[in-house]
């Protein structure tokens, strides 16, 4: 039997640290950086930011208080605009790491991971004017009832004492 051969190295398994690092199948969430798709869903973050900042800057809360049908709508469309800018940044930033992840020197993904940073960052000042917006909401909705309840007092008193 001859010795020093390399008979049977190809079937050996190659070890860990010289196997390429895991590539995730990612095209389909996004088919790339430059697909339509993903630049649409970045200008979609932007817009509906921007719809967020209109809607909270635009009616002040209290005469927004004053009618419970334009309460009501003001806050389902916060809560929609919110829902979705949460859904698109989590997705187009769940893509970006995964991209960065497996290559942390791809110098178009650490543009895209800042980009994506960069669009978030108005979400942070408009989530305080949302939640005094929703406090002061939910104060002229607790006056309102007290006032009602009051009404309701008084006209109980007058029907007692009519009563009696």
């Amino acid at each position: 039997m001859p010795t020093g051969t390399r008979a049977g190295l190809a079937d050996r398994p190659v070890p860990p640290e010289k196997q390429p690092p895991p590539r995730w199948q990612l095209q389909s969430i996004y088919a790339g950086f430059d697909s339509p798709s993903y630049r649409a869903d970045r200008q979609l973050l932007t817009d509906t930011l921007l719809q967020l900042e209109q809607l909270l800057q635009t009616q002040p809360v209290t005469d927004r208080a004053r009618e419970p049908e334009t309460a009501d709508a003001w806050l389902s469309s916060c809560l929609d605009l919110i829902n979705t800018i949460s859904d698109l940044h989590e997705n187009l930033d769940a893509y970006v790491y995964a991209r960065y992840s497996v290559d942390t020197a791809d110098a178009q993904a650490v543009r895209e991971l800042n980009r994506i940073q960069q669009l978030i960052l108005p979400l942070y000042r408009l989530l305080p004017l949302f939640r005094s917006g929703l406090a002061t909401l939910l104060q002229s909705v607790a006056q309102a009832a007290d006032e009602a309840d009051n009404g309701i007092d008084t006209l109980n008193r007058a029907l007692e004492q009519l009563a009696a």
